[in-house]
């Protein structure tokens, strides 16, 4: 399990940060930015919610990746 944090608004849509039109708002989970610690995206979430203009929120994100692992015979 990884965990990771994100910043939502009350709609459910997540911060999303592109090279060439800069932060937005995005319901797609996978474009999402994530931050490896709470006290990292806190850190960032006055920035956004100025730059964005809507109130954001910390929210934990859980994800399990399948690792596979390569045993010789």
């Amino acid at each position: 399990m990884t965990t990771h944090y994100i910043l939502q608004a009350a709609d459910g849509r997540m911060v999303t940060n592109d090279r060439e039109r800069g932060a937005s708002l995005t319901r797609i989970s996978g474009l999402c930015y994530v931050w490896d610690s709470k006290e990292m995206a806190e850190r960032e979430l006055p920035a956004y919610q100025a730059i964005l203009g809507t109130p954001l929120t910390v929210q934990i994100r859980v994800t399990s990746s399948l690792i596979r692992s390569l045993r010789s015979p």
